[in-house]
């Protein structure tokens, strides 16, 4: 296996994120069962020196991850496509600079596409911390995820 360009680059905006978040964030995709990966954080708050500092610090210890910061503010939808665009592996995982992955979640998703080719995009379940504490079931088959997808707030 080549271990020059990774298995998973894991795809992370921050914007003003709270110190917590983002250090609970980088602690779990850290701590994955799959190591062949890379972190790629583009910040969309130029003038935000708390998270560059606290990113440079994981990445002393870290080679995995790397850093950019946006001239100014492109909000998160050009933030993302520029993140894409940053990204070496076959495999994408996007991931919120407020979210923690199980350890066992990128090995999961790649092991999963692996198998199943013809498979485009997976996901997961999420569970609230900190407020309510439910896990939330979402659609697995593809009329159902059309059709969650629909606004159904206006009539036609």
């Amino acid at each position: 296996m080549d271990t020059s360009v990774p298995r998973v680059s894991v795809a992370l905006p921050v914007y003003r994120t709270r110190e917590k978040y983002l250090r609970d964030c980088l602690d779990g995709l850290l701590a994955q069962t799959e190591t062949n990966f890379e972190i790629v954080i583009l910040d969309d708050c130029p003038e935000d020196t708390v998270a560059e500092k606290i990113i440079r610090g994981y990445m002393e210890k870290d080679s995995r991850i790397i850093y950019q910061r946006n001239s100014t503010n492109l909000g998160i939808s050009e933030t993302r496509n520029k993140l894409m665009d940053m990204c070496r592996a076959e495999y994408i995982a996007v991931q919120d600079h407020d979210d923690i992955s199980l350890p066992n979640r990128l090995e999961k998703e790649a092991d999963y596409l692996d198998a199943h080719p013809d498979t485009a995009a997976v996901g997961t379940r999420m569970r609230t911390i900190g407020g309510c504490p439910r896990a939330e079931k979402v659609p697995e088959e593809g009329a159902a995820i059309l059709w969650q997808g629909v606004d159904r707030s206006t009539s036609s």
